[in-house]
């Protein structure tokens, strides 16, 4: 086993030394785990902090409210499917319930700005 003592290496031959620096490894370990708490706990506070106002802001949020509502319920129905040789081409599209203009023809299109925004030229 080696150890590195600045810029020469130095080969441990004792077991006894092998196991002093595995005990000093464990032992600055547990003292850094031991002064974390101590040297960054404001970074908790301050994330426990942020994360309160995430909170209060997406409880009052009118838009979370609209995205995150009651799901709507699909009551379209297939009803028979026609004799072909695999019973689904062109029913579907056929079907005025099942077209795919629900949202009108551009879907694409933006959706325009409140009035509280306003655009400059």
């Amino acid at each position: 086993m080696t150890s590195i003592v600045g810029k020469k290496k130095k080969l441990l031959l004792n077991y006894v030394e092998i196991d002093m620096a595995w005990k000093n490894f464990v032992e600055s370990d547990w003292k850094v785990v031991k002064n974390y708490d101590y040297r960054w706990s404001f970074i908790k506070t301050e994330y426990k902090a942020l994360q309160e106002k995430l909170h209060e802001l997406t409880a009052n949020s009118q838009m979370l409210k609209r995205i995150q509502g009651e799901p709507e319920i699909d009551r379209r129905e297939l009803g028979r499917y026609p004799l072909s040789s695999n019973h689904l081409y062109g029913y579907v599209a056929n079907n005025p319930q099942m077209r795919l203009e629900k949202w009108g023809p551009d879907v694409y299109k933006p959706i325009p700005l409140p009035t509280i925004y306003k655009l400059i030229k």
